[in-house]
């Protein structure tokens, strides 16, 4: 890097900061402040910055400017936190940091698209539900809280109970069965809360189509399942990979340097003697989830390896590669997770095969290999990097699957990958044959490896990773006039343009008609998992009458490693399902002919599901190439699901009049709606037993838990946090739900199991008189009633500008 590619990429990054001038007065301030800086600070920030700028990469506030300087230059933990405060501090906001929307090349020439009335219309709704909903919680909270607070202040102690009587025990139930549904209806609002939380995680993470404990999955004899990497070329690139590799010693061969000495004239040449080693493959593999399609390539490529007689190892590790499991060849049992640096030493001189978007390995303030991952990574004789992206790959951003994810820009972690050493091809046939024509070529003799890389076109991809969560989310589609059965579909997130433009995208992304009408059909079905990709893309290979002027060809092309990975690079490659807006886009690109086609296909794949003879559930299908695998959703699926049923149904299936009651006011997001339904019923049902058991809760557990103050504050409690729970928006459910639902839960079960008996056996327990409780309670209702009376009358006072008469 010439110092003026440097001092570019600072000016232009830190312009927020005022760039060179203000990095100086920067690092001017952090001498003042007493913060321990680097020597050589400037330069190792401009590396840094350098690498931003070759991405395409700009700072969006001082906060991440403030985590990336502070992370290159500070020494010490307080001193980034010092530093990284300070840059925050003297960063100026407006700097530009525009990234390319899907194909269009040039962004800054757009104009915002205008925005669809229906769609704003349902957008302003949809905020001021959420609004409503907000007040209204916080209103009942801090209304409750207040009645109970100017109810118990101020009053006169609780009297001391000294006669023991029965305690009331509505309905002449048995005191053992009294105590306990007494106790079951106290807890019952964390109950509730935590089946509540429990079924909006299995509906969201798509648990309703898993398959039962004792299911076995299988196909039909006819139908194969996904194999790749079977052509001619690439078998002969395997049988390469299984060859030995010649190394060179350090110990000199006489005999043939003397010969060749003779040979050329007296002039001296030296041979060493040479060592043929065959080199272990251990494919290590990505796997975001059990329908990655990306993964899938990985475990093709481990078992077409074991195939060719190649020594093979298959290791797949899922978000972080801190721990990596070892896949057992045949049964597909995995082993126990062993940490990554264990697993590189434990397979030290052996070739790495890893098939993954390397953004795993990446760290985010330097955006190089980090220091751990490069040195385990050293251990291997040979590293290849089997990227889904090629590695000439320009914007846009990649996720890194599992839990802390990252974003980062497209060709980042093949750039780092290739400045440690490793070699990066795309997962494709033409990669495995340049991993092979490297793998036995002499040690540095791999420059033109990039060169046989394909440069696959990958703009589409970037440009929807850049926006990745409102791509994948479900949208809700209003009902308009102009939406007919041709006319493209508007979300309330998404305008007709996007969509369109999308969809147009899609088109020229496959390459062909054929290519994307594969892809719709992949789509639309109501599962995404690689073995149904399969045997979608055989029951398209039927000819049908699709192509010019009704002639027969075959509705799809046949599924080959690149037109695979394609569909894999695509972001729903790694999910369960597609959203419904995206499957009725799609479908409504295609022809009347090329749909009847499509449905005719779709419907010999859904044919094929067979009922599971060991499962314990009638109605479960499986789909699945062998027994080793588990794949399967309920027999009912294809038929409950609104857009696959539409598809396939005759007549005008596909206009948005049908779907729309069903997908349109947020309904489509079930989770959110089962969970504000089971929110009203919990605090219906704490109502009701609060009026059923009211004396006799009060009179079994007041006094053994302080009084009736705490039975009546805890049951509270326990309903509210159950209905927070239940209300949170979808964006806060994982984090701030869990909490209230933790909250809902201790208190609850601390009412239902709390151990009594102990109390009566230490002779601590006292039977409270009904009388006295009555009274208590009466004591609080007027209490608070006098406090809610003189807060009203000294609001009214305040409104008619009067002021409240001082008592002398």
């Amino acid at each position: 890097m010439s110092p003026g590619s440097g001092s570019g990429a600072t000016a232009g990054l830190l312009g927020g900061l005022g760039g060179e001038a203000g990095l100086t007065r920067l690092l001017r301030e952090a001498e003042h402040r007493q913060i321990d800086v680097a020597q050589d600070s400037k330069l190792r920030l401009a590396e840094v910055l350098a690498r931003y700028a070759d991405a395409g990469l700009a700072f969006a506030d001082g906060e991440e400017a403030g985590v990336v300087v502070a992370g290159v230059l500070a020494r010490s933990s307080r001193d980034e936190r010092a530093l990284r405060e300070l840059v925050r501090g003297a960063w100026r906001t407006g700097q530009p940091t525009g990234i390319a929307h899907l194909s269009q090349p040039e962004p800054s020439s757009r104009g915002p698209e205008p925005e669809d009335p229906a769609v704003a219309a349902a957008r302003r709704a949809a905020q001021r539900r959420r609004a409503v909903l907000a007040a209204g919680l916080m209103l009942l909270t801090a209304g409750t809280a207040a009645l109970l607070w100017w109810g118990l202040q101020g009053g006169a102690p609780t009297p001391v109970i000294t006669d023991a009587q029965p305690a009331v025990v509505p309905l002449a139930l048995d005191a053992a069965i009294a105590d306990l549904l007494l106790r079951a209806a106290v807890a019952l609002p964390a109950l509730i809360a935590a089946w509540i939380v429990w079924e909006r995680r299995r509906v969201a993470a798509g648990d309703e189509d898993a398959p039962s404990p004792g299911a076995i999955a299988r196909w039909l004899p006819e139908t194969p399942g996904l194999v790749l990497f079977t052509s001619l070329a690439v078998r002969r690139s395997l049988e390469q990979l299984r060859r030995p590799l010649r190394i060179r010693l350090r110990r000199l061969d006489v005999r043939r340097s003397v010969c060749a000495t003779a040979q050329a004239g007296g002039v001296p040449r030296l041979h060493f003697e040479e060592r043929r080693v065959a080199l272990d493959c251990v494919v290590l593999v990505e796997r975001a989830g059990r329908t990655d399609h990306v993964a899938a390539l990985g475990v093709q490529l481990a078992g077409r390896l074991r195939e060719a007689g190649a020594p093979v190892m298959h290791y797949e590790f899922s978000g972080s590669p801190a721990l990596v499991t070892r896949i057992e060849p045949g049964s597909g049992t995995r082993g126990a997770p062993v940490p990554f640096e264990r697993f590189a030493f434990s397979h030290a001189r052996a070739r790495l095969l890893l098939v993954s978007s390397g953004n795993a390995f990446l760290d985010p303030r330097t955006l190089a290999l980090s220091k751990f991952h490069r040195e385990a990574l050293d251990a291997f004789a040979q590293v290849y990097l089997l990227s889904p992206a090629p590695r000439r790959s320009v914007g846009g951003r990649l996720r890194q699957g599992g839990a802390g994810e990252a974003a980062f820009r497209a060709g980042m972690a093949e750039r780092a990958f290739g400045h440690a050493g490793a070699r990066v091809v795309a997962a494709d046939a033409a990669g495995i044959a340049a991993v092979a024509a490297s793998a036995l070529a002499p040690p540095g003799d791999d420059g033109a490896l990039a060169d046989e890389t394909p440069d696959l076109p990958d703009r589409l991809v970037s440009a929807l990773d850049t926006r990745l969560p409102l791509y994948l989310a479900e949208h809700a589609l209003p009902s308009a006039p102009d939406n007919g059965a041709d006319a493209p579909l508007a979300t309330a997130e998404l305008s007709n343009a996007e969509v369109s433009e999308l969809v147009a995208s899609l088109r020229g992304y496959m390459g062909s008609r054929a290519a994307f009408r594969l892809l719709t059909a992949v789509l639309i079905f109501p599962r995404l998992h690689p073995d149904l990709t399969a045997a979608i893309a055989t029951a398209l290979a039927a000819p049908a009458p699709v192509g010019r002027g009704g002639a027969m060809e075959p509705v799809g092309p046949r599924l080959t490693e690149d037109l695979y990975l394609r569909i894999a690079r695509l972001p729903w490659g790694r999910e369960t399902k597609a959203p419904a807006w995206l499957r009725l886009a799609l479908a409504r690109a295609l022809t009347d002919t090329e749909r009847a086609a499509v449905a005719q296909a779709l419907d010999r794949v859904t044919a094929q599901l067979v009922a599971d003879p060991q499962s314990r559930d009638p109605e479960r299908v499986v789909l699945t190439p062998d027994d080793s695998a588990r794949i399967g959703h309920p027999a009912g699926l294809p038929a409950r699901d609104p857009v696959f049923a539409a598809f396939r149904s005759a007549g005008d299936p596909l206009h948005i009049g049908i779907l729309a009651p069903r997908l349109a006011d947020g309904r489509a997001d079930a989770p959110a709606s089962a969970a504000r339904r089971g929110a009203i019923g919990a605090l219906v049902l704490v109502a009701a037993a609060g009026y059923v058991f009211a004396e006799t809760i009060i009179a079994e557990l007041g006094t053994l838990l302080g009084g009736p103050a705490t039975i009546v504050l805890g049951w509270w409690a326990a309903s509210l946090f159950a209905a927070i729970a239940a209300l949170l928006p979808s964006g806060l459910g994982n984090t701030a739900g869990d909490i209230f639902v933790a909250l809902a839960l201790l208190i609850g079960l601390l009412w239902l199991l709390f151990p009594y008996r102990i109390a009566l056996a230490t002779r601590t327990y006292r039977e409270p008189d009904p009388e006295a409780v009555n009274q208590f309670l009466n004591d609080v209702a007027t209490r608070a009633g006098v406090r809610a009376r003189e807060w009203l009358e000294d609001a009214g006072r305040r409104l008619r500008g009067t002021r409240r008469p001082e008592v002398k």
